[in-house]
């Protein structure tokens, strides 16, 4: 695996009426000591101001692609995200990268975070797929929030380009994201 500091990973992230949370996600990805080499964000819809803030900070990214689909009118848990998920991803102009991440739209992290998560990939081989502790903002103080040791949350999964070309991508449908665990798992990746 390469130096962590020459990953080539790109980010695809799925968001839906996410005005009040996605500039914070922007400007936590925009800092980070190890930039993508692409990231798509996929506008589902939105019916806020989600769309006019993506665009206006594309503007200032040249690594930053922006799709915007129509409004269906209602959220489609689970699989609706994986829809744009695959609108994001078929639209990648990158193919060389090492790692693709799934992050959600509402998320803000250290500029550390995507090099901290690439040092523990390249610590372990046979890890597939990892993602960082998901907290919450109670009164004032961050809360992780509860979760199975082996489970990494869908809001912010980062996979190993052999792991997901192993696994086949994601399902389109609830639940996608332990589907991919369990696959990965039987294939004797970690998670």
């Amino acid at each position: 695996m390469p130096n962590s500091k020459d990953i080539q990973y790109v980010i695809i992230t799925p968001v839906r009426d996410e005005a009040l949370y996605i500039e914070k996600t922007i400007e936590s990805v925009a800092s980070q000591t190890i930039k993508p080499v692409e990231w798509v964000i996929v506008n589902d819809g939105s019916t806020d101001d989600t769309g006019k803030i993506i665009d206006q900070y594309s503007k200032n990214y040249p690594w930053m692609h922006i799709i915007h689909r129509e409004n269906r009118g209602f959220r489609k848990s689970g699989g609706g995200v994986i829809e744009a998920f695959y609108d994001g991803y078929n639209s990648l102009k990158s193919k060389d990268w090492d790692f693709i991440v799934k992050l959600d739209g509402d998320l803000s992290f250290k500029q550390d975070y995507f090099e901290g998560c690439f040092e523990r990939f390249r610590a372990n081989p046979k890890l597939g797929i990892a993602g960082g502790t998901i907290c919450h903002l109670i009164n004032g103080i961050l809360k992780p929030e509860k979760n199975p040791q082996f489970h990494v949350r869908g809001a912010t999964k980062i996979y190993r380009k052999v792991c997901w070309d192993a696994i086949g991508g994601l399902i389109k449908a609830p639940g996608w994201d332990a589907v991919d665990e369990v696959k990965a798992n039987m294939l004797g990746w970690h998670s």
